[in-house]
């Protein structure tokens, strides 16, 4: 993972589960500049009717999951490979998401 909790972030997590549905749509360079540099790496190496899907996923989860955390969406500590649930560090809570045609769960 790129970032560390390391003890200094004090995320003010809901108490309740939070449900968020996205629109699956975000300019290409807003993409570009919410990703992780692994991100941006796994999302090269799909295949390419994937790649928006998965780069516009993440950025937007990125976005949701800042103010949580109070940290800037691109230095939310999110491991996310293609393929697999995406998971936040220790103590940082739990995340989910779903896609459904053109948007985001």
């Amino acid at each position: 993972m790129g970032a560390s909790l390391g003890g200094a972030l004090k995320p003010s997590l809901p108490e309740h589960p939070c449900l968020w549905l996205l629109p699956l749509q975000l300019e290409p360079e807003q993409v570009q500049a919410l990703l992780s540099d692994q991100e941006r790496s796994w999302c090269r190496q799909l295949p390419p009717a994937l790649q928006a899907r998965y780069g516009i996923s993440r950025a937007l989860l990125r976005r949701v999951l800042a103010p949580l955390l109070g940290l800037p969406p691109g230095e939310v500590p999110l491991h996310s490979p293609p393929g697999a649930p995406p998971r936040l560090p220790p103590g940082a809570g739990c995340v989910s998401l779903s896609h459904s045609r053109q948007q985001l769960l």
